[in-house]
């Protein structure tokens, strides 16, 4: 809202999507509204979606349809993708990260999404999932997450271009999207992911000449080939030069931050809007989300020239400013420094804390306050009687 200069009053919905949850009942959405002054601008409608790594895209769904509605007023929506991503030790913990994207929604905007193309897939799995209240950690089946990614991916595309070839009359495949931009748990999925598009290209007759390092496979049922080392090695073999013009370019800050959950696909889009500014209009983006569970969907945001240059491309290319935030505003920490905040924020649930509710003490965070960028807010307390006090760091 500082960076595009956007009044409070101008807000008619704040749509937050996350796992990370503090709370049983009360919504993340609520404690924004703090950011909209003392009764100044109460008439905002949104609550929280809560869905592993799809509530983002949830929440997003929610505000594209209001702003696309009868409903619609006028004003803005916010949409805030945020989560905090820990794994228990093991080999799952250095994959884990932090953070939020917020996007603004409005019409005559310069990131058009497709409505009518956007394509989803839904299922019953336990591939990852939180059922232990009193721990973040969650429940992982590795194995069976990548497959249901695979899985939620390959209904998704085939479905997207069948709503291509029913909407528009055009046949779509890889060539003609620009960029690919994924929900990225970790770099290497992304890959197989990728790569498991020309695969699904190929074997629908989209390309005349298929790869002889598929040849074992072309006749095989796609269902068989999921855990499939050999394919897999196969597939990176002939996607690498695609992959690294397509979607290498939007990757760089979940490499270098980790998985953000939610916010992970947003992330990317963000990435690349800040790398290519407005060289990016009329490109096809499509964007693929998936969260645990599982639900997915696969959608076509087209960047497109706009009058107003309050929301620009240009403009939210240098807002971002992605690459020199990442060069400046960041302090390495060790790996024993992870395992040291990790173990403090253990201790901060009720089960860990050695205190009853009728003999439990406010929580202070054990770490310094000028470790928190200038600008940022932090949690300054959360009080005997378990409610969150949040500040800024001005200084």
């Amino acid at each position: 809202m500082e960076k595009y200069e956007i009044s409070p009053l101008e807000i008619g919905r704040i749509e937050v999507g996350t796992e990370s949850l503090v709370d049983k009942s009360k919504s993340t959405k609520t404690i924004l509204m703090s950011l909209f002054g003392s009764g100044e601008n109460t008439d905002i409608d949104g609550a929280t979606v809560v869905n592993a790594c799809y509530g983002g895209t949830a929440a997003l769904l929610n505000a594209l349809t209001w702003a696309d509605s009868s409903a619609w007023d006028g004003r803005y929506a916010i949409v805030v993708a945020a989560d905090i991503a820990v794994y228990a030790d093991g080999p799952a913990r250095p994959t884990g990260g932090c953070g939020s994207v917020a996007m603004l929604i409005g019409r005559n905007a310069p990131l058009r999404i497709d409505l009518t193309t956007k394509s989803t897939h839904s299922s019953n799995v336990w591939d990852f999932f939180k059922p232990i209240m009193d721990s973040e950690y969650p429940q992982v089946n590795g194995y069976l997450s990548q497959t249901c990614y695979l899985r939620a991916l390959d209904d998704c595309y085939n479905r997207y271009k069948a709503k291509n070839l029913k909407v528009y009359n055009k046949s779509i495949n890889l060539k003609d999207i620009d960029y690919f931009l994924f929900h990225s748990p970790y770099n290497k999925l992304v890959q197989k992911s990728f790569a498991r598009l020309i695969y699904l290209d190929i074997i629908q007759g989209d390309r005349l000449t298929a790869p002889v390092e598929l040849g074992p496979w072309l006749n095989t049922l796609p269902e068989l080939t999921y855990e499939d080392k050999g394919f897999e090695t196969a597939l990176k073999s002939i996607s690498t030069p695609l992959y690294k013009a397509k979607v290498a370019p939007s990757c760089e800050l979940s490499r270098q931050i980790g998985n953000t959950y939610t916010a992970s696909v947003y992330m990317n889009l963000a990435n690349l809007i800040s790398s290519y500014g407005a060289s990016l209009i009329d490109k096809n983006l499509t964007l693929f989300s998936y969260g645990s569970g599982a639900i997915a969907t696969m959608l076509c945001i087209t960047p497109t020239d706009v009058a107003n240059s309050r929301f620009s491309l240009s403009k939210m290319c240098s807002a971002l400013n992605i690459d020199e935030r990442l060069a400046t505003n960041r302090v390495a920490c060790s790996p024993v420094q992870l395992t040291e905040a990790l173990n403090a924020r253990e201790l901060t649930h009720p089960s860990n804390s050695g205190h009853s509710n009728a003999a439990r003490e406010a929580f202070h965070p054990v770490f310094p306050v000028e470790s928190v960028q200038i600008g940022a807010f932090y949690l300054e307390e959360i009080t005997k009687d378990y409610e969150r006090v949040y500040k800024r760091r001005v200084a």
